[in-house]
């Protein structure tokens, strides 16, 4: 490979890095603190924990989580559908924004993609403030499989919870 292709590729897999345990710490620690930083706080913890896709947490509905079973359905209905399950911290925040917009359809409220447009804005300015690279929605994404994977979780349970279909549909640039 050409040295130039070869820096390039090693810039983007640094520019798609997970963050480090420590990272994601000082991000949670400061939006948890700060109630304007609450969405941010919420969007984090939410794709920490399930490793949705940007655009299942902008559609996600009331109806599609399950308290009882401690699950969400993505694209229910639909052949893609899968359950993703969710732990304690995901489901707090899902809960505290349940009581905040009790009528909205949606998890993320009445407006999902503006909220998302803010808290991505504001999730930029916060990383780069602590000396973190630009953290983004991937880049969390990324974080969560990274963690599955150092807990023990097999390849096969990862792509499940992720939802993809097969092993070279984005998956090993995560590894």
């Amino acid at each position: 490979m050409p040295k130039q292709k070869q820096a390039a590729a090693v810039k983007a897999a640094q520019h798609y890095r997970p963050l480090t345990e420590s990272q994601l710490s000082q991000i949670l620690v400061m939006t948890e603190k700060d109630p304007k930083l609450s969405e941010v706080h919420d969007v984090v913890t939410m794709i920490i924990t399930t490793g949705m896709r940007v655009r299942e947490m902008r559609d996600l509905r009331w109806a599609d989580v399950d308290f009882a079973q401690r699950e969400i359905t993505i694209k229910p209905g639909t052949p893609d559908a899968r359950t993703v399950p969710f732990e304690d911290k995901a489901r707090l925040v899902f809960k505290k924004r349940r009581l905040c917009e009790p009528q909205a359809e949606y998890v993320l409220g009445e407006s999902p993609q503006k909220l998302l447009n803010r808290v991505s804005r504001k999730l930029a300015a916060i990383s780069t403030g602590l000396g973190i690279e630009r953290v983004s929605f991937h880049i969390l994404r990324r974080t969560f499989a990274h963690r599955l994977f150092s807990a023990g979780a097999s390849i096969i349970v990862v792509m499940r919870i992720l939802g993809y279909k097969g092993p070279f549909q984005g998956m090993l640039r995560i590894l």
